[in-house]
């Protein structure tokens, strides 16, 4: 959990994100990984927000950051894959 959270922080920090668009972005993914996947608006806020965790994600799962949209959407983004 602690590489988890290292490598949430860095994406965090070079996304360029002011301090306020940080918080929101991580409220957002930490509430629809709490939901169990991460969709919706809470997808939407880390894509806008944090770009750079975006493509973390994107990288980590082995496509390209277009998709996180439709796999958020078929619920494909839980937190187990996500985290994991």
């Amino acid at each position: 959990m602690l590489d988890v959270t290292r490598a949430i922080n860095q994406a965090t920090l070079v996304s360029g994100a002011t301090a306020q668009e940080a918080s929101a972005g991580l409220i957002q993914f930490a509430q629809g990984l709490a939901s169990g996947a991460l969709r919706g608006d809470e997808l939407r806020s880390v894509l806008e927000q944090l770009p750079r965790l975006a493509q973390a994600l994107a990288d980590g799962l082995g496509v390209p950051i277009g998709k996180l949209r439709e796999m958020g959407a078929e619920g494909e983004l839980t937190a187990s894959r996500v985290i994991g």
